[in-house]
């Protein structure tokens, strides 16, 4: 049996966490003018990163954790010196009634995915391809690719 193959254009390990959390589209046109009020989501958050070898460079876990720390804390190590654009805040909706608990909020999917591409990939100092893909439920999701 022979071995020889082509090698994969890509190789990387891939890792998830889910966020409730509210968006609306403020400037939806008329025809989706229901997305111009907050409603909720579980955001589906995926990242992938680039691995050169099959012996677990990077860890799921690890890197699982390492995404879900990024966006709790807005802190990435090292990179002491970058905010994060979205929040967790006290959500009230469009008559200015507050809720107690606080939620995730953000824009859109593309945003919050190229926000999340841009640390990690300055964190791997741009020497490993990141995708980020951002899903609301599941179903419709905004992607970025970096490197």
């Amino acid at each position: 049996m022979s071995t020889d193959y082509e090698k994969p254009a890509f190789k990387g390990i891939k890792v998830g966490v889910v966020r409730e959390g509210y968006h609306r589209w403020e400037n939806a046109p008329d025809k989706c003018a229901y997305l111009r009020n907050w409603h909720r989501h579980l955001f589906k958050i995926s990242v992938t990163i680039e691995i050169t070898n099959n012996d677990r460079e990077l860890e799921f876990h690890e890197m699982q954790k390492l995404v879900n720390h990024i966006i709790d804390t807005n802190y990435i190590p090292e990179y002491e010196d970058h905010t994060f654009s979205f929040s967790w805040e006290s959500f009230y909706d469009d008559t200015g009634q507050g809720r107690d608990e606080d939620v995730f909020v953000i824009n859109s999917c593309e945003d919050f995915a190229e926000w999340l591409g841009k640390r990690l990939y300055e964190l791997f100092e741009h020497k490993r391809g990141i995708t980020v893909s951002v899903s609301e439920d599941g179903e419709n999701s905004g992607m970025v690719v970096f490197g």
